[in-house]
């Protein structure tokens, strides 16, 4: 049986709400990947790169067992506010990462539904970190942006205007599906249910769409990533 792609994500609610990682693994299950997808998380709400940097969270999962692959997701308004925070403590944990043997994505999120403008800083900013790095960008915010444009979708933000609705993380699980697998999400599950979680409800319309978005928000990334990887 072929060992599973164990993937250690780090980050805060935007990586925890709607089991964000259990979704991509039953989209992955759904279109019979090869290796199934083992997801360990590492959240706390709110949480900045400099407050996981203080913990030791991450070196006792590292010590505990080997991951694949690793995923950074920073506060959603550090990379705006405290771009130089950002910078410095992404480098630390990544690098921290890279020498446990992880391949490393980082995580780009959305911006807040009110201020659309915040895309362009937070591309920019995890843009730098990747390529000091020499990351993997996962375009969540990227997807988010182009779906916003498309009327006949459904609410991506709740009313807080910054956390994701359901549809909101299906979106951002097939992302992270696009750029774990390098393969389109096209024709994966989008009904499931989790313990402690209501049903995802989207259409099979709205579905369809929402893969295709995801698909070339990932491949246009994949290209961008040549000119450091």
């Amino acid at each position: 049986m072929p060992e599973p792609l164990r993937v250690l994500f780090v980050g805060n609610s935007y990586t925890n709400c709607n089991s964000l990682p259990l979704q991509v693994a039953a989209i992955a299950a759904s279109l019979g990947v090869e290796r199934p997808l083992e997801p360990k998380s590492i959240t706390t709400g709110g949480h900045t790169f400099l407050k996981h940097w203080n913990e030791d969270r991450i070196d006792h999962a590292l010590a505990r067992g080997r991951f694949d692959l690793a995923v950074l997701q920073n506060n959603s308004m550090e990379p705006v506010n405290a771009p130089e925070a950002h910078f410095e403590f992404g480098c630390k944990l990544g690098e921290k990462l890279k020498a446990a043997g992880c391949d490393l994505l980082l995580y780009l999120t959305w911006a807040r539904r009110h201020k659309p403008e915040m895309q362009d800083v937070l591309d920019a900013q995890y843009e730098k970190l990747a390529r000091t790095l020499k990351a993997r960008i996962v375009p969540a915010g990227t997807a988010w942006a182009r779906a916003l444009k498309d009327a006949s979708l459904p609410a991506l933000h709740v009313e807080d205007a910054s956390h994701p609705t359901y549809e909101g993380s299906y979106l951002a699980a097939c992302v992270f599906f696009a750029r774990l697998y390098g393969r389109s999400p096209e024709g994966a599950a989008f009904e499931f249910t989790y313990e402690g979680t209501e049903p995802v409800k989207i259409s099979t319309a709205q579905a369809n769409t929402f893969q295709r978005i995801a698909w070339g928000a990932a491949q246009d990334w994949t290209r961008k990533e040549s000119e450091w990887r």
